[in-house]
């Protein structure tokens, strides 16, 4: 069993979501501590190990990571006075670049931070640019095999949701409710 005290801290997602634009500072010292701390979370790997490498040859990888744990994005951790503690960590890639998981956290959150910051900035702050269409793709990949879709595409087909079939049952609704 694994016991960890609740935390009363939101998670740096949420400390995000409610910062304002007047506040790219904290919305850049947090990434920075999120970098900091993905740089800090294993011992480097030689460049020639870097599985990812074949994504987009010659580009600029930076540090290669022993175990990249690429969950240390902005949902999977507490921001308690400053200090980031991480919580669901189950996934790790051995010889990763670390900008995968800094893309990772990046790409998971800027859809609540263009009023703040505009992606384009936090490619180019942490080196991701040169590798971002390739990891779009690795991440794509990642997620299909993570959910296999590929053995249950008829579960996520009917656990989605289909506007226009709602719409269309409700039409049936009410027709059958005027009868």
């Amino acid at each position: 069993t694994l016991v960890m005290p609740y935390m009363k801290a939101p998670t740096l997602a949420a400390y995000l979501q409610h910062l304002g634009s007047e506040d790219k500072d904290k919305v850049l010292a947090a990434f920075d501590r999120l970098w900091a701390s993905i740089l800090q979370s294993s011992a480097p790997a030689p460049d020639a190990d870097n599985v990812l490498a074949y994504l987009a040859e010659g580009a600029d990888w930076g540090v290669i990571l022993r175990q990249a744990y690429i969950e240390m994005i902005p949902l999977n951790v507490f921001y308690e006075d400053g200090k980031l503690v991480f919580f669901d960590q189950e996934y790790m890639r051995e010889n990763c670049p670390a900008k995968y998981p800094m893309f990772r956290a990046v790409y998971y959150s800027h859809s609540y931070l263009d009023q703040i910051i505009s992606l384009e900035e936090l490619q180019e702050r942490y080196g991701l640019m040169s590798v971002w269409d390739a990891l779009v793709n690795e991440e794509q990949e990642f997620i299909a095999a993570t959910r296999r879709y590929n053995v249950y595409h008829q579960f996520y087909a009917w656990a989605d949701m289909d506007r226009s079939r709602m719409l269309k049952n409700r039409q049936i609704l009410k027709i059958i409710g005027n009868e």
